[in-house]
């Protein structure tokens, strides 16, 4: 289906929701579909919902007509809503005359109630008589019924009205009012099966929840003693949770509301505590916020004036990132070990070999945290100074414009839609992750997400090297550079293996000594030391996880991501930046170039053993043993 902007250009929406316009899981909004038993068209659903013109297009365009999961989950608690609302109403219509006359009935019979409640407001408690059983009035007040079976004059009576809470003053006046030989005797009391919690707390004038709480104190105790020494020593208090579980709970409120809070505080008057409860604030971070503000008016310093002035470029750089996941399909991301991660996730959540993949689990499962999430994204600002985002396929999502580059985006989002975004010019880093790596911001292409990761510091001048000049985009990545320049005597702490940069030794001693598995697979605790000897135990062990790669020029499917991306700069690469200086042919791979130089060399050192032929490569031998002397490889060759 095409439309036009409001520029007059064509943009397509074909394999969009016809709902929301987002990409996904979709499904034909005109094709039957089963759901708990029963049959659903999403597009009839639409029309009685709501009440839309929609028409059921031709067979031959109801391909066109999709929608996506997270609007068919909308539109049955919309549907089941309205249908529940006519119910009711069909309900309220038919029995308009007696619901009219039990309402007024009961409006009486509370009028009559609160009468009798106003002759009686002296009665503060009730008498017993000698007739009923007082066991039953010892913990709860007896009920209606019971009152009534046995003498209906005390019904009345029975509802006192409840005793005003006391002072404190007046409370410690009766609190504790027992001693400890008192307390211990109703627990013996009780724990001989000699009285009941009630009889021993009215008996002994002791509070039946103290006496309670020291009969299972008494027990943990004696519990405790009969544990063996090492089960002792066991933590009485809940374990620190990890830092995935953490998160959950932490800091989950944003900057923004915090401001609020504060603002609230300082100007309207509000107390911290109502203010940390309404706005759902940490109490000591609002009050630690308030008493900085206060220190920071009183005695203002330079670095207190520089602290303000990065919390105030951090905020503007969430809110801006905000703007972009608002107007934009970008998907932010974390990478480790040259695999994706959600952002939402982080580390901690599922690792993504694939984009696709990456892109799918983030559109399905943070849909409704999209924005929301990006302040626990961003914390701590010291270490997440900058974001990560893919732009692959970008468009805007209001009014559906594609944008073919980076810089497209920030005039489009300025011109069209009034947002300007200028922290986020230099700490939000675009990539596109696609099959084929490339450059978001000049296009050069590269072999693996690591190379095009470094490739990106040459964009951004963040900060600058002091020995060498060289740029990077985060303070992190300039403190692993600078230790490129701290030459020197390294040795290994285990082999004594010396090394002229600290960083190598470092990678020595963790890939020799220290952590040599440090790829885990995917779906099982297996950790390996090489990303290959990975793949291998998935092809063994969790087949049914392997996804395919095809080539779509030549049809040539793959395993493994590696395999396929090394296929397509070999065989369907442009560029061949490798060049023979003999002949000015040029090879996309080096080890391409390697093999065609010794077709210019003059010596043949390659023999067969058989027949003794000379060749210039070892090729042209393995192709010569196989042709004449039937060998699956050359196995007889000397090399002279």
């Amino acid at each position: 289906m095409d439309s036009l902007d409001g520029d007059g250009e064509m943009v397509i929406f074909i394999g969009r929701c016809k709902c929301c316009l987002n990409e996904g899981d979709l499904k034909n909004m005109w094709t039957p579909y089963t759901y708990e038993g029963e049959t659903e068209i999403y597009g009839m659903m639409l029309t009685e919902c709501f009440a839309l013109s929609w028409q059921q297009p031709d067979d031959n365009m109801k391909y066109m007509d999709m929608i996506c999961i997270s609007c068919i989950s909308r539109l049955r608690d919309a549907l089941a809503f309205k249908r529940e609302v006519l119910v009711s109403e069909e309900v309220l219509r038919e029995n308009q005359d007696e619901i009219l006359l039990y309402t007024t009935v009961k409006v009486e019979e509370d009028l009559e109630e609160e009468e009798e409640k106003s002759e009686y407001n002296d009665v503060e408690y009730l008498e017993v008589p000698d007739s009923l059983n007082k066991d039953e009035l010892n913990e709860e007040y007896l009920s209606d019924e019971q009152l009534l079976s046995s003498d209906n004059s005390l019904l009345i009576e029975c509802k006192r009205k409840r005793s005003k809470r006391l002072t404190k003053e007046d409370r410690n006046k009766t609190y504790k009012q027992y001693t400890e030989e008192e307390l211990q005797m109703a627990v013996d009391a009780v724990q001989n099966n000699e009285m009941s919690h009630t009889e021993a707390a009215e008996l002994f004038n002791v509070p039946t929840k103290t006496i309670s709480a020291k009969i299972r104190n008494i027990a943990n105790e004696e519990e405790e003693q009969s544990q063996s020494p090492e089960e002792n020593r066991k933590r009485k208090f809940p374990k620190k949770l990890p830092k995935q579980d953490r998160n959950k709970t932490y800091k989950q409120y944003t900057e923004k509301t915090l401001r609020i809070a504060i603002d609230a505080v300082q100007n309207e008057g509000m107390s911290c505590n109502k203010a940390a409860e309404k706005f759902k604030v940490p109490r000591k971070t609002l009050a630690l916020r308030l008493q900085n503000a206060i220190a920071k008016k009183e005695e203002p310093d330079d670095d207190d004036a520089s602290k303000i002035i990065d919390q105030e470029k951090h905020y503007k750089l969430v809110e801006e990132i905000k703007s972009i996941l608002t107007y934009t399909n970008a998907i932010p991301y974390k990478s480790r070990l040259s695999r994706y991660y959600c952002a939402y996730c982080s580390t901690y959540g599922p690792a993504f070999d694939d984009a696709d993949d990456l892109r799918t689990h983030t559109k399905t499962k943070h849909v409704d945290n999209r924005t929301k999430g990006v302040d626990q994204i961003m914390r701590p600002h010291w270490l997440n100074e900058v974001l990560r985002i893919d732009i692959h396929s970008l468009h805007c999502t209001v009014c559906c414009t594609i944008l073919p580059t980076w810089n497209d985006m920030f005039r489009h989002l300025e011109d069209v839609h009034e947002v300007v975004l200028d922290e986020a010019y230099n700490r939000v880093i675009p990539y596109i992750l696609a099959r084929e790596l490339k450059c978001a911001l000049c296009g050069e292409a590269f072999p693996n997400y690591h190379m095009l990761d470094g490739h990106m510091n040459t964009h951004y001048s963040s900060y600058i090297c002091s020995e060498c000049g060289d740029t990077f985009l985060s303070a992190s990545r300039l403190k692993k550079h600078v230790e490129v320049h701290s030459t020197g005597r390294f040795p290994c702490e285990v082999c004594g293996k010396v090394y002229n940069l600290k960083k190598y030794m470092k990678k020595h001693f963790v890939i020799v000594h220290g952590q040599k598995d440090q790829y885990k697979c995917s779906y099982c605790p297996e950790r390996f030391s090489r990303t290959f000897q990975r793949h291998q135990h998935v092809l063994e062990n969790h087949k049914e996880m392997v996804k395919i790669k095809t080539c779509e020029i030549c049809g040539k499917t793959f395993d493994w991501m590696p395999y396929y991306s090394a296929h397509m700069r070999r065989k369907h690469g442009n560029k061949k930046n490798y060049k023979c200086k003999q002949c000015d042919k040029r090879f996309p791979m080096k080890y391409q170039l390697r093999d065609h130089q010794e077709k210019h060399l003059e010596e043949r050192n390659f023999v067969c053993d058989v027949c003794s032929e000379r060749f210039k490569t070892k090729a042209g031998l393995v192709r010569h043993c196989q042709l004449h002397h039937n060998f699956p490889t050359a196995k007889n060759q000397t090399v002279k």
